[in-house]
């Protein structure tokens, strides 16, 4: 791995309102449970590895939703019965008029899209398509649609590229689950399946804590984190504008310390993996620390945060994808 601890613990003080920000390591966290008037105890038990599959998340995550006029509604109405009879001139002369009336709905142009797909017009297809994501990045089925037409074709780079964005958008929709897997394998890789869930348990009350951890990098990992939950007035001191950057230093804290562990581990023995503690480094030494926070934590916590985010976040997203999730991939696959 391309990764260096002391570089890890610099790099993790420089972004933004974090530059004077102090990240405690697993040292430091030794020492302060000393003077702590908490008093943590530790017992190892085994945890079984999950994947994405195991993982609660809402596979139906709405997109931009519009307000429609009753105009637009009774012309989608008339479209949708048109479609269903095969008449699909008549069905994109509706649409074409609700488009003149709300032209960003997004909904409409994938709806031409699917007609023209219907057709067997791929190519008329794909254009709306397109059009679906510039009017409404955060529209997972035209990008998911996209990637089949395009592997369809044999054009398997571009739908890769394509698929993962639908990846980030609705990450466990299980139409986008199957094509990830599909169309990394028609590009001659394989998605590695693997899901962000911490090994650990806090448990106890008032000055005893029980911190039940699955061994490696977790047990101080969960230290962190048990000083973040338990320790009085511990979150005061961190320097923050919002609860937003509080919960990425709480993360970013948690993840220091493990991929501290996680290193420690490997000097002795090069053949120990977690795969999450892995990725970690990597976003360190690519500068995507954020977007692994978001994507594998905050984006599992909450499924629309991931819609509150800008363009270029999801596809700075979509890169840490790219370098942590597949296996001996291509430098021609880079989105940067």
């Amino acid at each position: 791995m391309r990764f260096n601890v002391v570089q890890a613990v610099l790099w993790l003080f420089l972004p933004g309102s974090l530059l004077s920000q102090k990240l405690n390591t697993p040292t430091d966290f030794k020492s302060l449970t000393k003077t702590s008037v908490i008093n943590y105890k530790y017992k190892t038990i085994e945890w079984a590895m999950p994947t994405s599959e195991t993982v609660s998340v809402n596979p139906n995550v709405p997109s931009t939703k519009f307000s429609e006029t009753s105009f637009v509604k009774k012309r989608k109405a008339k479209a949708a019965r048109f479609i269903a009879e095969k008449q699909y001139d008549s069905a994109r002369q509706q649409l074409g008029k609700a488009l003149k009336a709300m032209p960003q709905h997004s909904e409409l142009m994938v709806m031409i899209a699917k007609i023209f797909e219907e057709e067997g017009n791929t190519d008329a297809a794909l254009t709306w398509y397109k059009k679906a994501t510039e009017a409404n990045y955060m529209g997972y089925e035209a990008y998911l649609k996209t990637a089949q037409i395009l592997a369809q074709a044999g054009e398997y780079e571009l739908a890769f590229k394509a698929v993962l964005y639908a990846k980030v958008l609705n990450r466990n929709a299980p139409d986008v689950q199957e094509s990830v897997k599909t169309i990394a394998h028609l590009n001659g890789f394989v998605y590695k399946d693997w899901a962000f869930v911490p090994k650990f348990k806090l448990s106890g009350e008032a000055d005893n804590i029980k911190i039940c951890h699955g061994g490696g990098p977790w047990e101080a990992y969960a230290l962190s984190e048990a000083f973040w939950e338990y320790e009085p007035e511990y979150a005061a001191t961190k320097t923050v504008n919002s609860e937003y950057e509080l919960e990425m230093i709480r993360y970013k804290e948690n993840l220091l310390n493990g991929i501290i562990a996680y290193e420690l581990m490997r000097l002795a023995d090069k053949q120990v993996q977690y795969p999450e503690i892995e990725a970690f480094g990597i976003a360190v030494d690519e500068e995507l620390i954020d977007q692994y926070i978001q994507y594998e934590i905050f984006g599992v916590k909450d499924p629309n945060f991931i819609h509150s985010l800008q363009s270029i976040d999801i596809q700075q997203i979509v890169q840490y994808l790219l370098l942590t999730h597949f296996e001996k991939l291509p430098e021609k696959y880079a989105l940067k």
